[in-house]
Parts: C-alpha cells; sequence; structure tokens
C-alpha cells in the first residue's frame, strides 16, 4: 500500500504543477550535484574550439566560405540617385521643358516648376550597353532620339516610354548630334577598334566622325584620327558642322561633307561652341582663354581671323551661345558663370553658385540658361536678372566619386523622415529621398569646403565628414569632421551636435568640440532611448556625451563629456548600444568590453576565440545580440549569455543592422571569398550581398551584385525593411523580399526563455504579465547565478522572489470550502464510472487517496 502510495503521490505531482521548473545540471557536475573528479579546459574552451572548428570547416568548404541560402529571395523594385545628366541639358522647341539624361535614365523637366514630368527607363533595352547622346525629334516634340555605347540609335515615345524604332549604326556610339534643318540625317562620333599586327602589339582605336542617314541605313565618314573626338556641333542654319579633337577643330560642310577649314592649338581644346548666325565659333581650352575664329566657311590658314577672350584662370568647361548670337556663356571651376557681350567685350558675372560649372544650355526663347554643376545639381538662371529661378538636384555623392573613392559617413537613414543620409558635396550631408528620387535637404557642416585650401601656415588642408549619428526622434544630430594637412598629414577633428529647428526645417549647431580625442576618431553613436552618445578614438580612449542645461534659469543646452574610459591602453574601433540603451559594447583591440550606460562601469569582456586581427565594427542585433567583424572574420555573440554563437570566414567592407527583424547584410568583395567560381580580374571588382538571421550562419540570400557597392542600410517600413545600396555608379538601388507573404516570423533561439522572467526584464520594456499561482503548485522562479554579472537582475530582486517561494498563501474558509466540494463531485463521478473488478477496486483506492492528500494539503 505505502509503494502503492508513493507511486500515485509522483504521479499526482506531475500532473498538478506543470510549470514546475526542471533544473539542468552543470557542466562537470552528476545528477546529485557532486562534481566529477576528472579536470576539464578552463570554462568555455571545449565549446570555442568546436564552433571555431566548425566555422573553419564551413567557411573552407566548397561553397565560397558561405553556405547554401535557405531559399529568401530580393529584387531590385526601385532605383534613384545616379548623375542626373552626363552631357549638356537640352530644351525643347517651345522652351516649356529641359531633358536630362544618364546612362540608364531619362528625365523630363518643367522649366516653370523644376519638376520631372517623365522618366524613360533605359535598363531593360540597353542591358550591358549605357546611353551616351540624347536628341529631341525635330519633327515630332513628343518623341526623343538616343545613342548608346551598342552602337544603336533608338526613337522613343517620351510620354508612354516604348522604342518606336531603331537603327544599328555597327560602332559604339560617344556621341550624337541632329540638325533640325536636316532631320533625315545624324551626326555621329564612333570609337572601334583596329586589328593590330601581332598579338603583342596594342590594339589602337579609331574615332571616326559619321553622318548616318535614318532612311538610307548608311553612314559616309567626315572625319578619322586617332585621337578622341571632345565636341560635335551644328550650326543653326544647317549648312556646317564643327569638330573639336585635343588640339584641332575643323568644319564641315553638311552637303559634301568635304572640310572648309582646320585650326591648331597651342593648347588642349576642352570646349566648343557655333555661332548660331555668322559664320563663327568659339573653342575654350585648358589655360582659360577662349579663341573666336570669325568667317570659317571661306577662311584659310593664311587670312584666318581670330581673337582670344581670358579671364578664366583654369580650364574653360563650356561654352554657349545665346539664340540671337549677341552674347557667349562661359563657366569652369571657379563657380562663376561669365556672361560676354560680344559687341562691346563687356562682361557680367553670376559668382557663388555652389560648385563647378561643367555644362551651359540656352533656351531657345532667351529666357533661362540651365547650368549642370559638380555637385549634381541643375540650376535655371533667368537671362533677364541673372538669378537662380529652379535648382534639381540629384545625388551629390555621384559626381564625387572619382575625387574621395569612399564613402567616409556610409549611408544612414534619418528616423523621422525615412531619407537615406550620405555625405555628398564634400563639407555638406544630404538627405534623399529615394521614393521620389530627389533631394530634401542638405546640410552644410564645413562652411566653405572649398576655402579650406591653407590653414594659415602655408600648408593645403583636406576636410571630410567622417561619422553621423542621429537620435531616434531626429531631434539631434552628431557629427564629426576630419581636416587633415596633405603636407604633414596631421589631422584636427571636431564633434558637433544639432538640433533641429522646426522654424527653419534643417539642423543648427548648439555645441562644437574642437579635438575631443587626442588621435583620429574611429566611431560616433547615440543610444536610441536616451539623450547619450558615445565617441571612440585610436588613442586608446571612449567618450560619453550628455545633454545638460546651463544658464540662470537652466534654459540653455549643451552636450558635454560626462566620462570616458580605457582598457589595457588598446585602441578603441568602434561602439555601440544596445537597443535597450542599458549597455555599450566597444572594441578594444581583438576584444570587445560591455560597459554600463549610465555609469560608465565595465560589466564584462568577450574575447574571440582566434583573436587574429583588431575588431573594426560592432553592431547590436535584435535584443540580445552583437555582431562583430574583424578584418578576415564575422562573429555572432549572444550577449544574454556572454557565448559565441557562430562565425565565419569573410571580409566585410560594409554591414547593414534590421532594426525591425533580427537579421543583418554584409557586402564583401568576390576576391575575398574562398573558392569563388569568378575570375580574378572580375572577383577584383565584383560584390556579393548576404543577408544573416543572428540564429544561424546560413544566409537567408545570398547574390553577386552586377555592379560594385560602396555601402548598405535598411529602410524601415510599416510592413518590412528595405535594402537600400550604393553602388559605384553613384546610384541607390532599393532591394526588397521577392515573396508576398511580408517578413519571415523569426523565432528567438533556445537561449532565451519562453516565459516571462527577471532576466528578460533587462532587455524588454513591456509590463509584465501577473502569473497566478494557486496553494497547490510547488514550483519556484529559477534564477542562473552563474550568468555573467551585468546580465543578472538586481540582489533585491534575487532574494524577493526566493523568499516567496518559501511562504504559504493565505487561503480563505471558502476556498477551502469550494475546493472540498469540488473534489467529492469528482470523486462521486468515478466511483459510479468504476467496475466491481480488483482492478477497479485498486482504482478507487487510488483516487481516495488522492482526494485525501487534497484535502490534507487544502
Amino acid at each position: 500500500m505505502s509503494k502503492l502510495h508513493l507511486q500515485i503521490t509522483v504521479v499526482a505531482n506531475s500532473v498538478m504543477t506543470p510549470e514546475t521548473a526542471k533544473t539542468t545540471p552543470q557542466a562537470g557536475q552528476e545528477l546529485d550535484g557532486t562534481k566529477k573528479k576528472r579536470s576539464r579546459p578552463a570554462r568555455g574552451q571545449r565549446r570555442y574550439r568546436r564552433e571555431v572548428k566548425a566555422a573553419d570547416d564551413l567557411a573552407n568548404s566548397k561553397e565560397a566560405g558561405v553556405p547554401a541560402t535557405r531559399g529568401l529571395s530580393w529584387r531590385v523594385t526601385a532605383k534613384a540617385g545616379g548623375r542626373i545628366s552626363d552631357k549638356r541639358v537640352i530644351f525643347t522647341a517651345d522652351s516649356s521643358r529641359f531633358i536630362t539624361f544618364n546612362a540608364t535614365r531619362i528625365k523630363v523637366f518643367n522649366t516653370s516648376t523644376g519638376l520631372p514630368l517623365h522618366v524613360l527607363s533605359l535598363s531593360s533595352y540597353l542591358e550591358q550597353a549605357v546611353c551616351t547622346a540624347v536628341q529631341p525629334n525635330p519633327a515630332n516634340p513628343l518623341q526623343l532620339y538616343t545613342a548608346s555605347s551598342d552602337g544603336i540609335i533608338r526613337l522613343w515615345n517620351i510620354e508612354g516610354g516604348t522604342l518606336v524604332q531603331f537603327w544599328d549604326v555597327g560602332e559604339h556610339i560617344t556621341d550624337m548630334v541632329i540638325n533640325p534643318k536636316q532631320p533625315k540625317y545624324a551626326y555621329v562620333i564612333t570609337q572601334s577598334e583596329e586589328k593590330s599586327v601581332s598579338e603583342t602589339t596594342a590594339r589602337t582605336v579609331k574615332n571616326t566622325c559619321h553622318r548616318f542617314g535614318f532612311e538610307t541605313r548608311k553612314k559616309k565618314v567626315l572625319l578619322k584620327t586617332k585621337k578622341p573626338l571632345l565636341a560635335l556641333e551644328a550650326s543653326a542654319d544647317g549648312n556646317y558642322m564643327a569638330v573639336a579633337s585635343q588640339a584641332m577643330a575643323a568644319v564641315f560642310d553638311a552637303d559634301s561633307l568635304s572640310e572648309l577649314s582646320r585650326y591648331e592649338s597651342d593648347e588642349e581644346i576642352t570646349s566648343l561652341a557655333v555661332h548660331p548666325t555668322g559664320q563663327t565659333i568659339a573653342v575654350g581650352d585648358s589655360r582659360g582663354r577662349i579663341t573666336l575664329w570669325y568667317n570659317v566657311i571661306a577662311a584659310t590658314k593664311q587670312n584666318a581671323v581670330r581673337e582670344v577672350l581670358h579671364w578664366h584662370p583654369h580650364r574653360v568647361n563650356d561654352l554657349a551661345f545665346t539664340s540671337d548670337g549677341t552674347y557667349l556663356l562661359s563657366g569652369g571651376n571657379e563657380m562663376v558663370l561669365v556672361v560676354w557681350q560680344l559687341r562691346t567685350r563687356h562682361k557680367q558675372f553670376l559668382p557663388r553658385l555652389g560648385s563647378e560649372i561643367f555644362s551651359i544650355a540656352v533656351s531657345p526663347d532667351h529666357t533661362s540658361y540651365a547650368l549642370y554643376h559638380k555637385d549634381n545639381t541643375v540650376r535655371l538662371i533667368s537671362a533677364i536678372n541673372l538669378t537662380v529661378k529652379r535648382a534639381v538636384t540629384g545625388l551629390q555623392f555621384a559626381t564625387s566619386i572619382g575625387d574621395q573613392q569612399t564613402l567616409r559617413t556610409g549611408l544612414l537613414v534619418e528616423p523621422k523622415s525615412k531619407a537615406i543620409v550620405l555625405e555628398g558635396y564634400p563639407g555638406h550631408l544630404q538627405f534623399y529621398d529615394v521614393a521620389d528620387d530627389s533631394s530634401v535637404l542638405q546640410v552644410e557642416v564645413i562652411p566653405n569646403p572649398v576655402s579650406q585650401l591653407d590653414d594659415g601656415n602655408g600648408s593645403r588642408l583636406n576636410a571630410r565628414i567622417t561619422h553621423v549619428a542621429f537620435t531616434a526622434d531626429a531631434a539631434w544630430m552628431a557629427t564629426i569632421e576630419e581636416r587633415t594637412s596633405i603636407e604633414d598629414s596631421q589631422a584636427q577633428s571636431f564633434l558637433k551636435f544639432w538640433e533641429y529647428d522646426v522654424n527653419v526645417q534643417s539642423y543648427k549647431v548648439v555645441t562644437r568640440m574642437d579635438q575631443p580625442h587626442k588621435g583620429p576618431i574611429t566611431s560616433l553613436n547615440i543610444s536610441g532611448t536616451s539623450l547619450i552618445a558615445v565617441t571612440t578614438s585610436e588613442d586608446g580612449t571612449f567618450k560619453v556625451w550628455q545633454l545638460t542645461k546651463t544658464g540662470h534659469n537652466e534654459v540653455k543646452e549643451h552636450w558635454g563629456c560626462t566620462s570616458w574610459g580605457t582598457y589595457q591602453n588598446l585602441p578603441a574601433y568602434d561602439a555601440t548600444f544596445s537597443n535597450d540603451g542599458s549597455i555599450i559594447a566597444i572594441a578594444f583591440g581583438q576584444l570587445i568590453t560591455i560597459w554600463d550606460a549610465f555609469g560608465s562601469r565595465l560589466q564584462g569582456v568577450l574575447a574571440s576565440p582566434l583573436p587574429r586581427s583588431p575588431i573594426r565594427r560592432v553592431r547590436a542585433v535584435g535584443t540580445s545580440h552583437l555582431i562583430a567583424c574583424t578584418d578576415d572574420r564575422l562573429y555572432v555573440w549572444n550577449l544574454l549569455s556572454c557565448t559565441l554563437l557562430w562565425s565565419l570566414r569573410l571580409h566585410v567592407h560594409s554591414i547593414a543592422v534590421d532594426p525591425s527583424q533580427p537579421r543583418f547584410a554584409v557586402l564583401v568583395h568576390e576576391d575575398n571569398l574562398p573558392g569563388s567560381k569568378h575570375s580574378p580580374a572580375i572577383r577584383r571588382t565584383a560584390t556579393r550581398l548576404i543577408i544573416f538571421e543572428t540564429g544561424s550562419p546560413t544566409p537567408l540570400a545570398s547574390s553577386s551584385l552586377a555592379v560594385p557597392c560602396f555601402s548598405a542600410v535598411f529602410r524601415p517600413k510599416t510592413a518590412a525593411s528595405d535594402l537600400v545600396l550604393l553602388n559605384e555608379n553613384g546610384e541607390l538601388e532599393v532591394l526588397s523580399q521577392k515573396d508576398n507573404e511580408g517578413p519571415r516570423v523569426v523565432k528567438e533561439i533556445e537561449e532565451q526563455p519562453s516565459s516571462r522572467t527577471s532576466l528578460t526584464n533587462l532587455y524588454q520594456n513591456q509590463p509584465t504579465q501577473p502569473t497566478v499561482q494557486t496553494h497547490k503548485s510547488t514550483s519556484a522562479i529559477v534564477f542562473d547565478i552563474s550568468a555573467p554579472s551585468h546580465v543578472l537582475p538586481p540582489p533585491t530582486q534575487m532574494i524577493m522572489s526566493f523568499l516567496n517561494s518559501f511562504m504559504v498563501p493565505r487561503v480563505s474558509e471558502d476556498h477551502v470550502v469550494d475546493v472540498v466540494t469540488e473534489r467529492v463531485e469528482e470523486v462521486e463521478t468515478v466511483e459510479e464510472k468504476v467496475d466491481e473488478s480488483d482492478g477497479g477496486l485498486i482504482k478507487r483506492e487510488a483516487v481516495e487517496i488522492v482526494f485525501k492528500e487534497v484535502l490534507v494539503s487544502v
């Protein structure tokens, strides 16, 4: 009987207390709690060895260092940015619209408002080719001719974006001009390679100027040379054509295609313009001179008449005559538009245009000038009073790629407007809307960056914006600018805090810190939950900055350093806040240190199992994960257990974290992937995009990008985040998940408890649902005190939970009566169904035992 009583009691307890905690014996312990006598390595070493070996085996496998994806594909849903125009802006015949184009897109704008009317995408038709020239159809104002590098001339409908007709020229086209007086012909400049005599001899490039007939589909040669042809212009009356090469300008008869005259220059020719009414051409050179050649049709070398105009100290980028031929416009890198009155030689100036002038166009009605600048902006100038009427700004980084090479600030998302933020024109931050493909805001961080060429000692300075960060509500912005002397490589750093001014709809400087660190600043981050910022430097220090109030009534706000720290004199490379803002993870050399965000107290240290190189980047992902990147490896850590989840051998040059899901994306150069199937020449330029979830080293998606990319960022949306990439063409590519099911629901990893505990209260801010515990439950809250100290709850909370587990809750008399009545009814119901056999007696006896135990417990 006693044996039966014991067995039934165990079963009853297991049934009536399903929430009883199950403890797992620690490594090196038996079930009874006694330690094993055998020795073992230091804590965590065996796990590290297994993880490192598995990661190395995975990286060195035949899958090019990256395991197979899990089938989630992404596709390009939109493109924005890029250069607004690769060449001179084109006005329509009625001057109501102007046309710009780049390699893959054509845009038509309204001249009065500056707003885009039509966008014609050519990507699906050009494939690997690029658009090199655009000309309006003289017979139909709603159609355009385009020439591309694949040697094809195409005719398009502007409004519908449909292809009407095409002609194959057969050679690479670099420029095209269609004279309104001769709509049956197109004058094109082509390039082709001549066959070499032997394999060791380099092939020479042949440049040719043709006249191509749309009806005959035949071409005739005007000029053939091995030197590059830079410009091609047609006279307004259609009688002659002018072509410019490096140091030569030639004029040809439009009908007979015979050469009328040729002029040599002692300097490199940079621009060419044809007078609309007279027999005059204007040529600009690299020394800033403008040469006017008169009577070009009947002139010879002996009787040629020329005149030189000189104001520009540098090269003349473009020239343009007004429609009546009274004025000549010129521009260059002085950022000044010069208007020459040809009869009196009087000059008018429009200075301080903000950027170097690349091209100049004049509207047919002589009311507007369209200037295209180096900062990727088209400015419409009033011809009456020489004022800026409209400005259309594209992605400014697109025209600065050759100068900057890298994007120091990376891509960011302004939390309020969801605009993409990046360094645009030197010294400026640009806020760009990828949905509207337009610039919404520009902030001048470094005043007059062009004038930062002398520090007073005769040495030139190179000023750049290196880091940018925002608060969660976008009310504050922090920037770091660096000015480096080119001669002695000495750097000066400036930390600025900006407040958003609602009245002017822009940011204004509130606090400026000169030389906040002794060494170069490596990172800048702002907490997402409080007004706390952190900076790190190669001098081995980090500093915490907070917003404080000063003044008599404490109405003035400014940012100041509240604490700073160092660790073993190691250089600090990066820092990140946890999502709840309570801790700061800082990379010191090959270690990751965990600090209290409010007291700057060291809470723990994470050491990589293979400390081959310093940790360059750290990012917080989700509620409890941390990713770290070295020069050749990617690590994912669990902050709750302070353990390494997985790692891969990857050379990551850009990383983006999804704020809405526990996933992240990395950009990796193909030449850094072991076992890549691409040839070495392709691998040096190709970029691979890989998307991971924190819980698994198996990528969600992996794809080789056709155009190399600089940076990536996740742009939050209502349903799911989009991934925005910046490629080397200065274009922003928006990638979205291909499936229509929305974002996948990612399960939490096993280390995180499924129920609400005191440990999760440290990382989650939701209110805790009260747990109803009856007098029958024998379970207690279990705390893992072997966890790191910075993840444990306060001792006061642990002791109260411990004491509560010994206390029996008070039960009212009415509750006792209800429980007893309920149990009696259950027993009576069971007795009616029990058979009088021996087995039935045993079951009835067992039920009676359970009933007696219930009465005793109550």
